[in-house]
């Protein structure tokens, strides 16, 4: 899935020709940071529905960046996740519409083959990039990247 970001990522910039075999381009890249963001992210959301299903929905709210900064930027799971907590904390009336709407979209597009989960993806990593930017270190200031600077080195 890492691997897939980083090839959506690339596909607009020019970088790399989006195609079958670009799942795979960047397979053993940052696996370790990729791998830990997606399991405590996982992690969460099954602990969240467990708790009558509500504390799932802030998995989403807090954590909806942590696998592609962990995917995108060279930062560890662990980090991504504290990453996308604080800027869903310093953000709220942003990450709380998008958090919700992107878990009804996640979804949604679970049900459609193909289409579904890439266009979920390609809004992901879209808006993964309007926030931390595209350069290879995220923009990590309070105001995001929404101020002008779009770290596109």
């Amino acid at each position: 899935q890492a691997s897939l970001a980083r090839a959506v990522a690339a596909h607009p910039r020019g970088a790399a020709k989006l195609a079958p075999a670009a799942a795979f381009s960047t397979l053993g890249v940052r696996t370790v940071g990729a791998i830990v963001a997606g399991t405590l992210v996982a992690f969460l959301a099954v602990l969240g529905v467990f708790l009558c299903y509500l504390p799932a929905l802030a998995v989403p709210v807090l954590f909806g960046f942590a696998t592609t900064l962990a995917a995108l930027h060279p930062v560890g799971g662990i980090r991504a996740l504290a990453l996308s907590a604080r800027h869903a904390l310093a953000h709220p009336s942003w990450a709380l519409p998008f958090g919700l709407v992107s878990a009804v979209m996640m979804m949604v597009s679970g049900n459609v083959p193909v289409i579904g989960p890439m266009f979920a993806l390609a809004l992901q990593v879209r808006a993964h990039r309007y926030v931390f930017g595209d350069g290879e270190e995220p923009v990590l200031h309070a105001a995001g990247s929404s101020d002008g600077d779009r770290n596109t080195q």
